[in-house]
């Protein structure tokens, strides 16, 4: 049906966040996301700031602010930081030791006067994220061999698409036909089964 707005996307790692099975998400970023998604939402975002009088800064200006404002030793302790996790990470004990790091790091910087402890906070849950991030980037394939070894289950490249359509039935109700997706179960394991690049379920 014709809509005034393009859909709104909701990947399968949200949807995961979303139902609280997702430790490592930010949940303030991720609804965030889903309410501003796409040029629609940039605009609105926009529209949202000026009605505020507020000015809008995205997480990675935020803590370039931060730094700026930090002194040479709370920049030069998430250097480090950033440097052990980025290439001398080699298992989430490494990572873990980088982002306590960052973590004490921020506390010294409050304790110091150079940030509130909500800037503390922004700067920690960034550098842990980008830190888990990159570390999960590098050892993306052993943890898949390591999930195939502990369920038995092949692990679906990436590469290939599912997309579950849900309408509005012009109001505020979503639009789920119980019948009609009886069978999506099945649909779902032919795809994984098969060698389809996308599947479309409407």
């Amino acid at each position: 049906p014709p809509q005034a707005f393009p859909p709104l996307q909701i990947g399968a790692s949200q949807v995961g966040a979303c139902v609280g099975v997702h430790p490592y998400a930010d949940v303030d970023e991720l609804w965030h996301g889903l309410i501003y998604q796409g040029a629609a939402g940039a605009a609105l975002e926009r529209a949202d700031a000026d009605a505020l009088g507020a000015s809008l800064e995205t997480r990675d200006e935020a803590v370039a602010r931060i730094l700026r404002n930090a002194s040479a030793e709370t920049r030069r302790t998430v250097a480090t930081a950033r440097l052990a996790g980025l290439s001398g990470a080699t298992s989430t004990r490494d990572i873990k030791r980088a982002e306590m790091l960052v973590a004490a790091a921020a506390d010294a910087a409050v304790a110091r006067g150079e940030c509130s402890k909500e800037e503390a906070a922004e700067l920690a849950n960034h550098e842990r994220k980008a830190c888990y991030t990159r570390f999960g980037t590098a050892f993306e394939r052993s943890a898949l061999d390591a999930y195939e070894r502990a369920t038995g289950r092949a692990a679906v490249a990436d590469e290939r698409r599912l997309e579950w359509r849900f309408y509005r039935d012009g109001g505020d109700t979503v639009v789920l036909d119980a019948k009609k997706h009886a069978a999506v179960e099945k649909r779902v394991d032919a795809f994984v089964a098969s060698d389809a690049p996308e599947l479309c379920l409407e």
